[in-house]
């Protein structure tokens, strides 16, 4: 019993082997393409967003405007004082 390899069964190994490869090839790009669109989804939800950084910034500007403000006071009134 002579067992013979022709080309064409090298071939068909060949390509079945290749086959494989990119079959594992294909589902890792699946599984990080399925990580990305999750993280993409997690960044939508955990960052705040142009309109709410600009009211956290508005009102810590008021903030601050209203701390000068009773400063300037504070600071008058004791250069009153100085001058009395």
């Amino acid at each position: 019993m002579d067992l013979q390899i022709s080309g064409e069964w090298v071939f068909n190994g060949v390509v079945s082997i290749a086959v494989t490869f990119v079959g594992f090839w294909l589902r890792s790009v699946k599984e990080e393409l399925k990580e990305i669109k999750q993280e993409c989804k997690d960044i939508r939800n955990n960052y705040q967003t142009k309109e709410l950084a600009k009211v956290h910034s508005t009102h810590t500007d008021n903030i601050l405007a209203e701390i000068r403000d009773e400063l300037k006071a504070m600071n008058h009134k004791l250069d009153s004082k100085v001058d009395k």
